[in-house]
């Protein structure tokens, strides 16, 4: 559905509860007013001027997970999450919105991604690549290598030894015994076979013993 203004949704959305049942903050929480319906009553109810921006509403604003199933369950494709964004940032725009908003939307900004600044690694995994010797103590990639685990030398021997291991000739299997079935032949001890009768020797078989195969006479 498109809406000019996606926080109208809530006036369809505040009493509907057709999408509650999938809501996982509702799940997790068993609290009526942290599910869909629930964000979009508080949120229609601040618009009516019937509640206010406090903690306790801004706390039930934030706790939205964001996931969208509410909209992927609706049968009229309600942009609800779209109508919570907008509350939030109405929100944020007031200065209302919890601290960690701000902290996380300054550390955007400043490093492009929501864990502050990262520690530049090559390709290879050498954190001294782009810190330097100094930031590592002085202490050169070999040494770095030895008190963590083994050295070069050691680490060239397992590798040796595994290059062998994979060289090594393939072992021989001995072929599967094979149930008694129609026709089909056994493996015996040691993979040999033993014809098994046929349809044509079994009907021999039976007209050579008199009345074998034949019904009781009622």
């Amino acid at each position: 559905m498109q809406l000019t203004n996606p926080i109208s949704a809530t006036e369809n959305c505040r009493y509907c509860l057709m999408c509650r049942h999938v809501c996982p903050v509702g799940h997790v929480t068993k609290l009526e007013t942290l599910t869909p319906h629930g964000w979009a009553l508080t949120i229609a109810s601040v618009r009516r001027d019937l509640l206010t921006w406090n903690d306790e509403t801004v706390g039930a604003l934030y706790h939205c997970a964001d996931c969208g199933t509410c909209r992927a369950h609706c049968v009229t494709d309600q942009p609800l999450p779209d109508a919570i964004a907008s509350a939030r940032a109405e929100v944020a725009a007031r200065g209302l919105a919890p601290d960690t908003i701000y902290t996380l939307a300054e550390t955007l900004k400043r490093w492009g991604n929501p864990y502050g600044q990262q520690m530049p690694a090559a390709s290879e995994g050498q954190a001294e690549v782009e810190l330097g010797l100094d930031a590592l103590g002085g202490k050169g990639q070999g040494e770095m290598t030895e008190e963590h685990g083994a050295s070069k030398s050691e680490r060239h021997q397992d590798s040796d030894q595994a290059g062998r291991v994979l060289q090594a000739p393939k072992m021989t299997k001995a072929p599967p015994r094979r149930r008694q079935g129609l026709g089909r032949p056994v493996c015996g001890e040691g993979g040999s076979r033993s014809p098994v009768k046929r349809g044509p020797e079994i009907r021999a078989s039976r007209a050579a013993v008199p009345g074998a195969g034949r019904s009781p006479a009622p």
